[in-house]
């Protein structure tokens, strides 16, 4: 029996593979893979949307970049409608069901923005648009893969996709 809930598995999955440095990059072959490997993982155990980050593999703390955690944030602000300057309520909903004489609650299920039971645009000072705001969540749904009808694929060079934006709410600050 597994102890991963729907619930769970109705969330994004994210895979951060982690080598400090180079050395540990060409010599450490089997980490790597095992690493990789928990994306097959995931997979079986019922994730449909997992995000692999392996951005800054052969970069130690020590003052370097780490494009990987920094996609993290950048995300969040691209999602949340609180960076646009709106406040929202209701993004996510619950759909409860019985199963085996339990009742099990999904609570992360994601809601279009018409469906959300509050929303208050230009609620504050935001540092994106509430129109940038909209474009950006059609920009990353279609390079979804699978979920856009236009048929469109991931992008191949993620850091470039998270960049444009970077460098756009940079603009803004």
């Amino acid at each position: 029996m597994t102890k991963v809930t729907v619930e769970r598995v109705a969330r994004s999955a994210v895979v951060h593979v982690r080598q400090s440095t180079a050395y540990q990059v060409t010599n450490n072959l089997e980490s790597g893979r095992w690493q990789y490997g928990l994306v097959k993982r995931a997979r079986r155990l019922g994730w449909d949307d997992i995000e692999v980050i392996d951005d800054d593999l052969g970069r130690s703390r020590g003052g370097i970049a780490r494009p990987g955690f920094e996609k993290l944030p950048l995300h969040h602000i691209l999602t949340n409608p609180v960076y646009a300057g709106a406040y929202a309520f209701g993004r996510r909903g619950a759909q409860v069901t019985i199963a085996g004489g339990r009742k099990h609650v999904i609570r992360s299920l994601r809601r279009k923005p018409g469906e959300w039971e509050v929303l208050i645009k230009d609620h504050h000072e935001g540092y994106i648009t509430w129109l940038e705001f909209e474009r950006n969540q059609e920009l990353i749904s279609d390079n979804a893969n699978g979920k856009s009808y236009r048929g469109r694929r991931s992008v191949r060079n993620a850091a470039r996709f998270y960049q444009v934006f970077a460098d756009a709410l940079v603009d803004k600050i």
